[in-house]
């Protein structure tokens, strides 16, 4: 622990003598660069966040926390849905269910041809798991529900297959026959009653919706995806259902939410990681600051040093006395950089819509952008992190300087006095 005398000199030597004012202002350069690091660190890292949760967002609007599912083939294979049902609700009451249809296909009009994802939904059930029916943007996704073989496709794929409302495309899907090695073409016409924009790319650009009954029709012979989506209370709630849920039922694929877009979440961890890392940077940068401020204060003070030294002060003292210097210039620095990070990162994105209505400009422009805002979610996880790391760069790099300063012999450094 510090003694009274310690702290005394120590926040006393944090003002430089008249003489060299120029140690206060690397001093404040210190506490400045540090400051600055640490809000850009939270600010950062909050605007990372809430780009995660605003896209993880979207994706479980279209992909639900779990999904329960089963391959059906021409020859085996039976989902039991109220098997499903009955499992999943001893485990626990989920907020929605909905079952579906799901094979990849070939969908072609005119001159133009791509792969899709062919999705059969029970548009009364839908809802509860899925923000499909909110999301079209021209015509009526409700006439999948007639007789007629119609479907609705994403924005992105009517663009590259120049599709419109009313327009007829057709579907293809390879069938196996029953003990032949030979795959002969299934190819029906649908027309397009609806056009949906779900704001993520796989979706736009692959996906096709249809009734479930519909899906089954036409996919009958061929290998394809039978289950039930599920939408539960808490989405973190998810990995505890899968697991249970996969013990129970050994027959039927179990998937969460993370397990669905391990690959885009992956990114995102790493993507945040490296940033945390390259702007961990720049609060190291802004500690050199302190090391150099020590060490030009402990030569400054050569004199002052072999004089406690002489009338009693013991080398432990002096190294107190530096590092409590050091430390507190680390201490303000993070102080103020963690409060101006807290203010920044809660209204970036009211500051930035303020300077888009000023300038008459879009940041992120919707047209080519699918997040038109900048969001930001600060996690209080995130500020003690970068704190604690901060403080600990800080102390770390008044050790030396210190140590240097503890060394110091009296009669070396008094013998020019």
């Amino acid at each position: 622990m510090f003694r009274p005398t310690e702290l005394f000199i120590g926040l006393r030597y944090l003002r430089a003598r008249r003489r060299n004012r120029f140690l206060s202002f690397i001093s404040g350069l210190s506490i400045i660069g540090i400051a600055l690091a640490v809000l850009s660190l939270i600010t950062v890292i909050s605007i990372m966040n809430g780009f995660q949760a605003e896209l993880r967002d979207r994706l479980l609007g279209m992909a639900s926390h779990v999904v329960v599912s089963k391959n059906i083939t021409t020859s085996s294979g039976y989902f039991d849905h109220e098997l499903v049902t009955k499992k999943l609700h001893q485990i626990q009451i989920p907020k929605g269910m909905a079952p579906y249809v799901e094979s990849d296909v070939m969908v072609s009009h005119q001159k133009n041809i791509s792969p899709a994802n062919l999705r059969g939904i029970d548009l009364g059930k839908e809802d509860q798991v899925s923000t499909i029916t909110s999301s079209i943007v021209a015509g009526d996704i409700n006439l999948i529900n007639g007789k007629e073989q119609v479907l609705a496709i994403g924005v992105e794929l009517a663009d590259q297959l120049d599709l419109f409302i009313g327009a007829t495309v057709s579907l293809i899907v390879p069938i196996t026959k029953d003990n032949s090695a030979s795959i002969t073409p299934r190819v029906e016409p649908y027309k397009v009653v609806a056009i949906f924009r779900a704001n993520i790319h796989r979706y736009d650009s692959t996906m096709i919706i249809t009734s479930t009954d519909k899906a089954k029709q036409f996919l009958q012979g061929t290998g394809y995806d039978v289950g039930e989506r599920v939408l539960l209370q808490n989405m973190d709630d998810a990995f505890f259902v899968k697991d249970k849920m996969q013990l129970q039922l050994s027959d039927y694929t179990v998937r969460d939410w993370a397990d669905m877009h391990a690959s885009f979440f992956t990114a995102i961890k790493i993507e945040k990681i490296t940033m945390f890392a390259i702007l961990l940077l720049i609060i190291t940068v802004a500690a050199f600051n302190i090391v150099s401020t020590m060490a030009m204060g402990v030569a400054e003070k050569q004199s002052d040093i072999a004089i406690l030294k002489t009338i009693g002060a013991s080398s432990s003292g002096i190294l107190k006395i530096f590092l409590l210097q050091g430390t507190i210039i680390g201490i303000l620095g993070t102080s103020v950089g963690c409060i101006g990070g807290i203010i920044v990162a809660n209204n970036i994105a009211s500051w930035i819509a303020t300077l888009e209505d000023w300038f008459g400009a879009k940041v992120f422009n919707p047209d080519v952008f699918y997040v038109s805002e900048i969001p930001s979610v600060m996690l209080w996880s995130d500020v003690f992190l970068v704190t604690g790391f901060s403080l600990l760069i800080s102390i770390l790099a008044t050790i030396y300087p210190a140590i240097r300063a503890s060394s110091t012999h009296p009669a070396l450094a008094l013998r020019y006095e």
